[in-house]
């Protein structure tokens, strides 16, 4: 199964568990939020990620338990980020 959140937190994991975190570019993200389930809770979020990935995903708060194989794609805003309409592949 492929999460998509805006934040992580270890009560998302079926314990126990390995985790391991990577940046991904633009393109693997945005296929990954195309197709995975939507977690993310904030209203700021789902329009930046809805302009950046080209999708129309709505504000989704739901908790999630991720299970070994499943893959969680954080987005998150920085303060450089915020208010911007589109951010470059990175």
């Amino acid at each position: 199964m492929i999460y998509i959140t805006n934040g992580f937190s270890p009560s998302m994991l079926k314990l126990p568990a390995d985790v391991e975190f990577k940046e991904v570019g633009k393109e693997e993200f945005c296929n990954a939020a195309s197709k995975g389930v939507n977690a993310i809770g904030h209203a700021g979020t789902i329009d930046l990620l809805n302009n950046l990935c080209g999708i129309a995903l709505s504000v989704n708060r739901i908790s999630i338990t991720a299970a070994v194989g499943d893959e969680i794609y954080i987005i998150m805003l920085s303060n450089s980020s915020r208010g911007r309409e589109s951010i470059e592949d990175g």
